[in-house]
């Protein structure tokens, strides 16, 4: 998030899309598994922010402009969501995008659906947790070597290095 400290925000909100993980890693990640992901999200920026500016919004319901990515119409899966992210402690949440949720069939309906979630519908699974933390340990390595790589390519290190293996 942006911080400046004359600036003080009355909600900090996170974009975390099931589509992201669920449709991009093909299923590996399950649905099971991003309730889990969120469900920690959450918990951290809770504990952070506090539960009255903390906030994780949920998506995608449409493709928008220019996006190729999935897109997720199921409200229960919004619901099984929003109580895992109710089950950390979170107070606000937010679907992406609005247009999404107003092309469906019934909108009320899908969004009393939504606003059914309670928290005690999220249950956590020790397993499921601990893959999840893994997984992030995993993402925050490879976020810490990508710029390392970047270098090592761009600046011809790289083929330095495999041509000196070569070498021997």
């Amino acid at each position: 998030p942006i911080t400046h400290p004359n600036c003080e925000w009355d909600m900090i909100n996170f974009m975390i899309f099931n589509t992201d993980f669920v449709a991009a890693t093909k299923g590996f990640i399950s649905h099971e598994d991003y309730r889990h992901l969120i469900y920690d999200y959450a918990k951290e920026f809770v504990e952070k922010w506090g539960a009255e500016k903390a906030s994780i919004t949920l998506g995608i319901t449409n493709v928008g402009i220019a996006d190729t990515r999935a897109v997720q119409l199921d409200p229960e899966l919004y619901r099984l969501e929003v109580s895992a992210l109710l089950a950390a402690g979170m107070e606000a949440v937010g679907i992406y995008a609005l247009d999404g949720v107003l092309e469906q069939p019934d909108p009320k309906q899908w969004i009393m659906t939504v606003k059914n979630a309670k928290p005690e519908d999220f249950k956590i699974e020790p397993d499921r947790m601990e893959f999840i933390k893994q997984a992030r340990k995993a993402i925050q390595i490879i976020d810490q070597l990508t710029p390392i790589i970047h270098y090592l390519v761009d600046s011809g290190k790289l083929m330095e290095i495999l041509q000196a293996f070569m070498k021997k």
